[in-house]
């Protein structure tokens, strides 16, 4: 079984080394790698083929300006094999990632792998952030949609969906993930890892969320989510405007919804009170931007409509 890895990046020249040099050390290398630039003002691509070829790694490079989908879509119809894997450029896979990404590909029933993701987070407010932003993947659980930092599948699967959405420049893989759940579904490799760097400062997380947001909007999918979402902005509105006994049961409410984020943070990175405290301060900001940005795109989206 031939596999190509599909990487996407820009201005990522203080990343790509470090991936490279986590797929030189795979247990199983792939096939070829290519390596999708998106248009990067910096050394993105001079790093990218130095790394590769020091470590003999076979590299294709490409050139495709545009959002990710653009990017990734060019990628894989470039890709020469029957498996496609895709990371990310500033992700570090462990060193049975692709080994264990691609195993279950032995059953020809199988026609998409979703793998993991665990916080590589340097910083106080990179790990809060990754306390909202970070999904734990668990073997068996009852519905996955995976993130496309950690994905494998045949490339037949892409061809029949009509591959990513172009018109989507984030959540284009949440939509990706619910065509292969119509087409056949997920299997899950639970320990296929890569570590992913959350958004270090709340500000920069707050504008990834919006963008996120808007683009789950554009796409008409996740409501039930941004629901929820909506229901917690409304109880973080309760603790600022209620009185007496309304404003306890609001903020009750708030602790039930935020208890998830907080686990997530002590899986993670250990009890912390500092650590929990900010986990409030990031929830009460990253879920206003988030629902802002929805509503952002559900009104774009109706703009665009016929």
């Amino acid at each position: 079984m031939r596999v190509s890895l599909v990487v996407t990046a820009l201005n990522e020249s203080a990343h790509a080394g470090r991936l490279i040099a986590a797929i030189a050390a795979q247990t199983r290398r792939p096939d070829e790698i290519v390596f999708v630039d998106g248009g990067s003002t910096d050394a993105t691509l001079d790093v990218v083929t130095r790394a590769a070829a020091e470590a003999g790694l076979p590299l294709r490079t490409a050139l495709r300006p545009g959002n990710i989908s653009a990017g990734r879509n060019h990628g894989v119809s470039l890709a020469s094999g029957e498996v496609v894997a895709v990371t990310d450029a500033d992700c570090v896979p462990e060193p049975a990632w692709l080994e264990r990404l691609v195993a279950p590909f032995a059953d020809p029933a199988v026609v998409a792998v979703g793998g993991a993701y665990v916080p590589l987070a340097a910083t106080a407010w990179a790990k809060v952030v990754a306390a909202y932003s970070w999904v734990p993947t668990r073997a068996g659980q009852r519905r996955f949609l995976p993130s496309h930092r950690s994905v494998a599948y045949r490339k037949t699967l892409w061809q029949a969906l009509g591959g990513y959405d172009e018109s989507l420049g984030t959540a284009e893989d949440t939509a990706f993930d619910l065509a292969v759940e119509r087409a056949g579904g997920w299997r899950i490799a639970a320990d296929a890892v890569v570590a992913w760097p959350p958004r270090a400062t709340l500000g920069a997380a707050m504008r990834q969320q919006f963008r996120y947001g808007a683009g789950d909007g554009r796409a008409g999918i996740q409501l039930g989510y941004h629901a929820a979402v909506g229901a917690v902005c409304g109880l973080e509105l309760a603790l600022i405007a209620a009185r007496g006994r309304a404003r306890w049961t609001a903020l009750g409410l708030w602790t039930l919804a935020a208890a998830p984020f907080a686990a997530r943070y002590v899986e993670a990175f250990g009890p912390s009170a500092r650590g929990l405290a900010g986990v409030a301060v990031a929830l009460g900001a990253l879920a206003p931007a988030r629902l802002a940005g929805f509503l952002r795109g559900v009104s774009e989206a109706r703009t665009r409509r016929p």
